[in-house]
């Protein structure tokens, strides 16, 4: 991130103000806006200490962004400036010897709670629904995995009802590079941090983005029932944590969390599965239906597989795995028609 570098180079011990004037905001500002960066200086500003600059900064832009009003370059410039001071545990009474040259200490931790708990909760998380988890408790021996849709397999088969989709669309969604390129440069930042002696990468990178996701309630699977009831999806503030615990990380993948409604709603459903239960801690699960998406993410062409935990009054997006595929392999072409709006509709 050729921002991160020019910011540090040139942050003096002083402050985030004293070291720029008005001119170096507002192209600093320009420079963030350019690039889009500006979004996570206000994920990382949110997350500072309540009584610093860089949160104070970040809480009004978002007001202002959310209310619909204008930011300047200054002020964006000013946010930017402070959040980078505050990584660097640049402070207000530092003394005038040290003000005379700049802080090369390393870039320290700036989310001062500890979130060590929070990512082991993730990655066991993560552990238990890859159904990686010993079935010791039933004492039943893994089934073989049964080939559904185009990339998708399923070990234990639903036996009960499950839902019905009148049509299968094919529609294609196309991720923007926008999108793409957005995760690469979270990536990237989350990398510096980490190496720096920061939080871990994992932990920084679920911050940015959950500080950012926005959760969808009522997300219509197009032609899909259960019943005689239209198939809704809730898709919480946790997916990210679950998505990014993956080891199989990739900015494709986090590329799809800017438009997982879409997703959703063109999703062709291919299957159901019996939830296991690890027989550690029983949850009130019903099945695991499964989807896949076709999707063209940087020029090249995947299938979006993800998962639904079916409760009794809710189904819940777990997470998703992205898989290459070759548009000539049996199947026939992905192409298909425009993919449809997310309608959003009441009910369970």
């Amino acid at each position: 991130m050729d921002i991160l570098g020019g910011l540090l180079s040139g942050l003096f011990l002083s402050g985030a103000k004293s070291g720029y004037n008005a001119v170096q905001f507002n192209r600093m500002g320009q420079e963030a806006l350019d690039t889009g960066s500006y979004r996570d200086s206000i994920s990382l500003g949110l997350l500072a200490d309540h009584d610093s600059e860089a949160y104070r900064y970040a809480a009004e832009i978002r007001d202002k962004l959310n209310a619909g009003r204008a930011v300047t370059n200054i002020e964006m410039g000013q946010l930017t400036a402070a959040v980078y001071a505050d990584a660097l545990g640049v402070g207000e009474k530092r003394s005038e010897e040290a003000r005379e040259e700049p802080d090369d200490r390393p870039l320290r931790a700036y989310v001062k709670r500890t979130l060590d708990d929070f990512q082991t909760d993730l990655e066991r998380a993560f552990m238990e629904e890859e159904g990686k988890t010993k079935e010791t408790a039933s004492g039943t021996e893994a089934a073989e995995p049964i080939q559904v849709g185009r990339v998708t397999t399923i070990r234990h088969p639903y036996q009960g009802e499950v839902p019905v989709q009148q049509q299968s669309i094919g529609a294609v969604i196309s991720v923007p590079n926008t999108y793409f390129s957005l995760a690469e440069e979270r990536i990237g930042f989350a990398q510096y941090i980490s190496a720096q002696g920061g939080q871990g990468f994992k932990t920084v990178l679920t911050r940015l983005y959950q500080n950012a996701f926005k959760k969808s309630k009522s997300i219509y699977v197009e032609g899909l029932s259960f019943g005689s009831k239209p198939y809704l999806v809730e898709i919480g503030n946790r997916v990210p944590g679950k998505v990014i615990s993956d080891p199989n990380l990739s900015p494709e993948k986090l590329s799809l969390l800017e438009m997982l409604p879409l997703v959703v709603h063109n999703a062709h459903y291919v299957g159901s599965g019996e939830y296991m239960s690890s027989g550690k801690k029983q949850h009130p699960v019903t099945r695991y239906d499964y989807f896949e998406t076709p999707v063209i993410i940087a020029g090249k062409t995947y299938i979006a597989k993800f998962d639904v935990e079916v409760l009794p009054d809710v189904n819940n997006y777990r997470t998703h795995q992205i898989v290459k595929v070759d548009l000539a392999t049996p199947g026939g072409s992905l192409v298909g028609p425009v993919p449809t709006a997310v309608p959003r509709r009441t009910g369970p």
